[in-house]
């Protein structure tokens, strides 16, 4: 009796490396008149019957096709896969699921994918469909009918169409993240930016068109946004000037410094190099930051040519066209529609809208910002969502009397001695504090500076 050296891995094992060879190998030995189909099956570590299928099964084949798979010793991959194509193994994967998208929906979601350009994940996908179609109910009832697609049925349809993303990545292949989110103090690191709502390169055209041409809608959108938690601050405006960049600002540190009494904690904010900051100027970058000192905050500016700093707030505008400005654009036809909308989106994206950024772990910021421990985070929700040109007279008083400590400061390190009755009466003349305590502020001040 022959002996055949064994195998050094299971049939079941050979079979997924090279299924056609390892069973073409086992009807070679299994033919030959030197082994039995028990001998040829202990080789394989399989069962005899396997053995005596397979040589059944190409007993089947015409007599030239198996005696060139007897004896022709050379023969390729593709020769052997066009002889033996009958004897793979058929898949025993189910073909549906009772609980998956059905054929209609497998479509729909490929169209948004496709040809409405919403080349996103399945998990921004499930959530630009609910911000999108929600209320669709008496308008299209098919997409109403799409958000009640789960996120694993859409994860299916991902799977089933083999729809995916291109990713960019670093020669090394390793992300660094631009600050250690696990030390990182809430509102500890802030950035401000604007953005132009009407955006060619962002819009359909009709939305474009709807917002350049109503006079009712702001042109822009003032963000303040906080790197630990992505929570944002935002407010709109018809005309950007430095005015408006300032005492938002300022507004907007007052309100995170009274809600929480975090006074401990210093804000350092970056901004661009733009008319609507400090222009790149180093002197009127100076005079916000002595500003802003009295807040225990402070700017800086960013590099004009590159700085990866700015990604975070730049990032969140591609938010705002893909789940604010896009699927609810056409619904913006006057002052009033605009801010219901865009109060409902600073309560979407802070309060509902879950973030996969570094260290988020699928939390709304509003979340993170509770989880962090601050006292009472949901006085969040009473943050006001307005336009400047109509507000900009209640921000002045807020912020006239930092605005008005902070130059006598300066006046007061310019000259280095005691401020004159006249210097001071100069300089409470640019502010309108409220008159009801404008006498007591003067008095106030001008009995301290007299000190001096």
């Amino acid at each position: 009796m022959y002996c055949i050296p064994r195998e050094p891995m299971m049939y079941k094992h050979l079979v997924k490396e090279n299924e056609l060879l390892t069973k073409l190998k086992i009807i070679r030995l299994a033919n030959s008149p030197r082994f039995s189909n028990k001998q040829v099956a202990n080789t394989f570590n399989c069962h005899r019957n396997t053995v005596s299928l397979l040589c059944q099964k190409f007993k089947k084949l015409s007599l030239d096709v198996q005696k060139i798979l007897l004896n022709e010793r050379s023969l390729g991959i593709e020769e052997i896969e066009l002889y033996l194509s009958s004897f793979k193994n058929k898949s025993y994967k189910p073909h549906s699921h009772p609980k998956q998208a059905s054929i209609l929906e497998d479509y729909s979601v490929l169209w948004l994918f496709y040809e409405k350009k919403w080349k996103v994940g399945y998990l921004s996908m499930h959530s630009k469909i609910q911000r999108s179609f929600h209320d669709y109910k008496n308008i299209d009832s098919h997409l109403f009918s799409l958000t009640k697609l789960t996120i694993r049925q859409i994860r299916g349809i991902y799977s089933r169409y083999s729809l995916s993303l291109k990713k960019v990545r670093t020669m090394t292949g390793k992300k660094v993240p631009l600050y250690d989110y696990d030390a990182l103090g809430t509102f500890e690191r802030m950035h401000f930016d604007v953005k132009i709502l009407p955006d060619q390169k962002s819009l359909p055209r009709h939305v474009y068109d709807n917002l350049q041409d109503n006079k009712e809608i702001p042109k822009y959108q003032w963000t303040l946004i906080d790197a630990k938690t992505r929570f944002r601050f935002v407010a709109y405006s018809h005309n950007i000037n430095s005015e408006f960049g300032l005492k938002f600002l300022i507004f907007t540190i007052m309100y995170i410094r009274f809600t929480f009494n975090n006074w401990d904690t210093h804000i350092l904010i970056g901004i661009d190099n733009r008319s609507e900051f400090c222009s790149g100027s180093e002197k009127k970058l100076d005079e916000w930051n002595s500003i802003l000192s009295m807040l225990n905050a402070s700017c800086y500016q960013y590099n004009p040519h590159f700085d990866v700093r700015k990604n975070i707030v730049e990032r969140s505008h591609r938010t705002d066209d893909s789940d604010f400005l896009v699927p609810r654009g056409d619904l913006l036809v006057d002052k009033s529609s605009f801010l219901e909308e865009a109060t409902n989106f600073y309560h979407y994206y802070n309060f509902e809208r879950g973030h996969m950024g570094v260290n988020m772990l699928n939390r709304t910021p509003y979340e993170v910002v509770k989880d962090a421990g601050l006292l009472n985070p949901e006085r969040l929700l009473t943050f006001p969502i307005m336009i400047l040109e109509d507000h900009i007279q209640v921000i002045r008083k807020t912020t006239e009397l930092f605005l008005f400590q902070s130059e006598l400061l300066r006046a007061q390190k310019k000259t280095n001695r005691k401020i004159s009755q006249k210097l001071f009466i100069d300089i409470s003349q640019k502010y309108s504090f409220h008159e009801a305590f404008a006498q007591k502020v003067l008095t106030y001040y001008l009995k301290i500076c007299l000190r001096l």
